[in-house]
């Protein structure tokens, strides 16, 4: 029985290109566990997801897992031939009478013949191109295979309305689904008038910003990081002219994760970013100009 989590994809820091093609992502959800006897609790959507589940293999014997996955950045739009790595980890997993499952799989569109709800037609525009482990899995009952991860690649090798790829985890299987077309994001935050800036909030925004890097390079913990996140949207706030678009999101993103040290780059990159955001978007500032 397909259990569905739905949504709408509503915001991105991805500027609208007109005409520009991409991987738009439509839906995620769980599909189930093919007949596993399990009390399963499942959350799923565009930032990763958690599967608890409580497996019960015969009248004596049974099995806990606690496995969470995320992604290396978000995945609402995926440009062509981009990539992103899907990060698996067992946050608890036992079993016994020695039946064993694998903790997470990975299945390239390629794999795919049908999808529940979807017009599919068989692809291998979304595939999965590198693993950290030799068979594309990581096992519950070998030392150090608790965690694995998997970069999928997005490319168009068939001219499709959907691709998507899938998880397998602890048995339970996931799909993400994307459709091709033009790109449909763009920023969803109303600018304000340049002329009220608060240009004090610039450099509290910069310190805060500064710190997230910091945090990310030393792998500094979730509620470190989380603090410094909602230290930087609330100097965004008060500067009335830039976007928290990405804050929130990488918020809501390090919930999932590992570590922090995932993140190091792509917060680099939005440092570098805030320049040319403040250029556009804010008048100029000149008790900061210096």
């Amino acid at each position: 029985m397909k259990k569905k989590f739905s949504f709408f994809v509503l915001l991105s820091s991805i500027a609208f290109v007109a005409n520009a093609q991409s991987y738009n992502l439509v839906d995620a959800f769980y599909e189930g566990s093919n007949g596993i006897n399990a009390t399963t609790r499942v959350q799923v959507d565009k930032y990763g997801g958690t599967i608890v589940s409580d497996r019960i293999y015969s009248d004596d014997c049974g099995g806990d897992f606690h496995i969470k996955w995320s992604f290396s950045k978000d995945i609402s739009t995926l440009e062509e031939g981009e990539e992103f790595v899907v990060y698996t980890k067992c946050d608890g997993c036992t079993s016994s009478c020695g039946f064993r499952s694998a903790i997470a799989v990975a299945g390239s569109s390629g794999n795919i013949t049908s999808i529940p709800g979807f017009n599919y037609t068989y692809n291998g525009n979304m595939e999965v191109v590198a693993s950290n482990t030799n068979s594309f899995n990581s096992n519950d009952w070998y030392n150090g295979y608790s965690t694995a991860s998997f970069t999928v690649k997005a490319r168009t090798k068939k001219k499709v309305n959907y691709t998507a790829f899938y998880l397998i985890i602890g048995n339970h299987k996931v799909y993400y689904v994307f459709q091709y077309g033009e790109s449909r994001y763009s920023d969803p935050i109303p600018r304000p008038n340049p002329k009220k800036v608060d240009c004090l909030a610039f450099i509290g925004l910069g310190q805060a910003v500064n710190g997230l890097s910091m945090g990310a390079y030393e792998g500094y913990g979730y509620t470190w990081m989380l603090q410094a996140i909602d230290i930087g949207i609330a100097h965004i706030e008060a500067s009335n002219c830039m976007s928290s678009t990405y804050l929130r999101d990488l918020r809501n993103r390090i919930n999932y994760a590992q570590n922090t040290k995932i993140f190091l780059d792509e917060i680099e990159a939005y440092r570098k970013s805030l320049y040319d955001e403040a250029a556009q978007y804010c008048a100029p500032c000149k008790q900061c100009s210096d």
